[in-house]
């Protein structure tokens, strides 16, 4: 049999430049993109090449596994590993198809109905887990998975989280990958932001920001600007702002603004309004990007790396692709703006996991996918992914993260990132993991028509009042959770407010498993 591995997208269209992609010690670092940034004296063997029997009993007959997901950093570990796999398995094709978003919310909704979609897919944004539980679009992975509780035993402590990953006791997906990815790391053009006069491996304070947009902006003379934002996430980075001064609040999805010290949003706190002014002065400076309003994150991102702005807050995804697209460019990574340039407040996120992947119900040979995912997501695997990623990539598995800091092959940017994530990142408390029945708190949250983003896009274009709009979406906000909470306890589910109130959390902290029984 002639076995290939397709990675040709799957795709509608082709996604423009690097519209398709999509974490310390360091503060920020200006390094080559040469291997060798490892940590470790000694390089164990990495790779995909020694894949162990799991148990599983696969056919003997010729088969074919469908795998779509988005590609990007996913391809740069599953193209091998799918490579080892085959040889392994001479009677297995897998037929990999890393997409576009657009064509996997297009295709996979089809391909279900016509009972044709890929084995393994992601599962498309307008359709939530427990909806494709309930129309029969995935099956659960506990009798896939060999020796499924010792697999998952595996995972830490609250790593698989109800309304997540679980739903009525049985398992959906799993964290391939760690959430702990800071999304705003400043992505620095070390060429501009020197010859402004600024160190580009430096962190800088809030009013140092402004003044190198400043400095670069009257050296490009029209043809370079200090920052490179879009309208979809200058709010955003505006509040993450405010986190690094010192307002300890989520800043992701429907819950951005959300305080778990209290249980409430808070939109109107003094670091977030100066943090939105500093924002509007770099733009009174006519310090950014013309017409950024406009601009999505996928554009702002392809831009970036052509010489056109200073700076850019974004992602470690946009890392590997600017080392394969811009060769030439020379960016640093580290982390944004503190009050006075030296450390800044935490970041609290919830670990929830990334890159999460479905088994089709109507899969023909469920116990290949489960024989993958048992490899995948165990220690060797774990830490062969990060390694594969170039260290792009991190794991839920502390001891996956530990082996492969030994290896000499993690690019010295991807570190850079994940020492960034390391400095500010730390665990909130998720009232999920309290109690899980707030599950359906979540599933019945419908946020304010007018979001985050939305408000910026209003503010950036002169439209309100920064204050009374602030004011307006938190008041939004929380009466949003109040009527999910009161739907959630309609339909049966045990849950209050009270679930979502930490009053004894240090957002200086990770908060860990132990503690969710003493709050």
């Amino acid at each position: 049999m002639k076995r290939q591995l397709s990675t040709t997208p799957f795709t509608r269209r082709s996604a423009l430049g690097l519209g398709a992609l999509g974490l310390g010690a360091l503060a920020a670092c200006d390094v080559s993109t040469d291997t060798g940034s490892g940590t470790g004296t000694e390089d164990p063997e990495f790779g995909f090449e020694e894949i162990p029997d799991s148990g599983a009993e696969l056919p003997t007959e010729d088969v074919t596994i469908g795998w779509m997901d988005s590609g990007d950093l996913k391809a740069m570990f599953l193209e091998p590993f799918f490579a080892s796999y085959m040889d392994k398995h001479e009677h297995i094709t897998v037929d990999y198809q890393p997409s576009s978003w657009d064509t996997i919310n297009e295709a996979i909704p089809v391909a279900v109905r016509n009972e044709s979609a890929p084995d393994v897919f992601a599962r498309p944004a307008s359709m939530p887990t427990q909806s494709a539980i309930s129309e029969g679009w995935i099956s659960p992975l506990d009798d896939v998975i060999p020796d499924f509780e010792e697999w998952r035993a595996g995972f830490p402590e609250g790593a698989f989280i109800p309304g997540v990953h679980v739903f009525d006791g049985l398992t959906y997906t799993w964290p391939m990958n760690s959430s702990k990815r800071f999304e705003y790391l400043q992505l620095t053009n070390s060429t501009l932001m020197t010859d402004a006069g600024f160190d580009p491996t430096a962190r800088l304070s809030l009013e140092q920001l402004r003044e190198a947009c400043r400095v670069i902006t009257d050296n490009g003379a029209g043809d370079a600007y200090g920052l490179m934002i879009d309208g979809t996430r200058i709010a955003q980075v505006a509040l993450m702002f405010a986190q690094m001064i010192g307002h300890s609040v989520i800043n992701s999805g429907t819950y951005r603004g959300l305080d778990l010290r209290t249980g409430e949003y808070d939109l109107t706190a003094p670091e977030v309004v100066e943090a939105f002014e500093m924002l509007l002065a770099i733009d009174d400076d006519g310090s950014i990007f013309p017409g950024y309003i406009s601009l999505d994150d996928a554009t702002a991102r392809s831009r970036f790396p052509q010489g056109v702005a200073g700076v850019l807050f974004d992602g470690p995804w946009a890392i590997p692709a600017y080392q394969r697209d811009f060769p030439d460019f020379d960016f640093a990574v580290g982390a944004p703006p503190s009050a006075d340039g030296g450390a800044s407040a935490s970041y609290p996120f919830w670990e929830e996991g990334a890159n999460d992947l479905y088994l089709f119900a109507g899969a023909r040979y469920p116990e290949v996918v489960g024989d993958m995912f048992h490899y995948l997501g165990s220690v060797n695997g774990q830490a062969n992914i990060i390694v594969a990623s170039q260290g792009n990539l991190s794991s839920v598995m502390p001891a996956a993260n530990e082996l492969s800091a030994q290896s000499t092959d993690l690019d010295a940017r991807a570190v850079a990132a994940v020492n960034v994530a390391g400095d500010l990142m730390r665990l909130a408390p998720d009232p999920r993991l309290r109690n899980a029945d707030n599950s359906e708190v979540i599933l019945r949250h419908r946020p304010p028509s007018t979001t985050f983003a939305d408000l910026g896009q209003a503010i950036f274009s002169g439209q309100g009042e920064l204050r009374q709009s602030l004011q307006q979406l938190e008041d939004e906000c929380n009466r949003a959770l109040d009527d999910a909470i009161i739907a959630a306890r309609d339909a049966g589910a045990n849950v209050s407010r009270a679930d979502w109130v930490f009053p004894d959390w240090n957002p200086a902290d990770d908060f860990t498993a132990g503690q969710y029984t003493n709050s």
